[in-house]
């Protein structure tokens, strides 16, 4: 919004630029938010292709010295495809023909290189952290829009958990997910015993009770005081859970979640 020259600055100018507002969100999910994809819309897909091949040739082959790009570049954009889904190496490793180990190494060198990040299962017990499937999420949706087929679901979610694994990051935090069954937790930021629960769906819809659910169930492995579910433009409450939209969400991470978390 700044790189557009849209400021805001009070409640007031919120209400009166919702449109515009909406608007930079709906084209950040779509494009994502590197500076020059946002400054230069007319060149964004050769430069999203460009950051794309910098970071398999320069960050992950030739700084780790591989012999395969082509293996990593499949690994890459598969990734890319599965953000905001659930995947274990092993499973990697037979749909895309590559030994596990190497699936695991290279999974690390795409991590480090800052195109993907994953989420390990939210759980008590260390060995089941580990043993579970992990969520992936790319770094920004510019990837998304040309390399994926993601649907706008996946597309938004991938967006906040951006912000949320950014703010987890910075405040040296840990951040989850959760899955039990068929009940699942998007994000799950954790604090000492601090624990916030966070549902991001785009539009609560039939889906409401899902993710109303998901927190419910939770609460049989976590305690904590409040949860949140962020949505694309939705406001209100659910059964004792704050819905917020994305917009105001993300204009106000800090002062919303810090006192969550603290």
């Amino acid at each position: 919004m700044r790189f557009k020259g849209i400021r805001v600055d009070n409640t007031l100018e919120l209400a009166k630029r919702l449109d515009v507002i909406k608007g930079t969100l709906a084209e950040m999910i779509e494009y994502g938010g590197f500076p020059d994809v946002v400054l230069h819309p007319e060149v964004r897909a050769e430069l999203i292709h460009s950051y794309f091949d910098t970071i398999v040739v320069k960050d992950v082959v030739n700084r780790y010295g591989l012999r395969s790009e082509e293996k990593v570049r499949t690994l890459a954009k598969f990734y890319i495809s599965s953000s905001a889904s659930k995947v274990t190496y092993n499973s990697v490793s037979k749909f895309l023909k590559i030994p596990v180990k190497t699936v695991e190494r290279y999974s690390e060198y795409l991590e480090k290189s800052y195109l993907i990040f994953f989420l390990k299962n939210y759980s008590v017990s260390p060995k089941a952290v580990e043993n579970s499937p992990r969520k992936v999420y790319v770094i920004d949706n510019g990837f998304l829009k040309y390399f994926s087929t993601a649907s706008l679901g996946r597309a938004f979610e991938t967006l906040v958990v951006q912000h949320l694994h950014k703010y987890a990051l910075d405040k040296f935090y840990e951040i989850y997910y959760w899955s039990s069954g068929d009940s699942e937790v998007d994000v799950v930021i954790k604090n000492g015993r601090k624990i916030v629960p966070i549902q991001v769906t785009y539009e609560l819809n039939e889906n409401k009770e899902r993710e109303v659910k998901g927190v419910k169930v939770f609460r049989k492995y976590a305690t904590f005081d409040t949860a949140l579910i962020l949505t694309f433009g939705q406001e209100g409450e659910i059964e004792g859970v704050k819905v917020l939209p994305a917009y105001k969400f993300l204009l106000s991470l800090e002062n919303i979640l810090d006192p969550l978390t603290q």
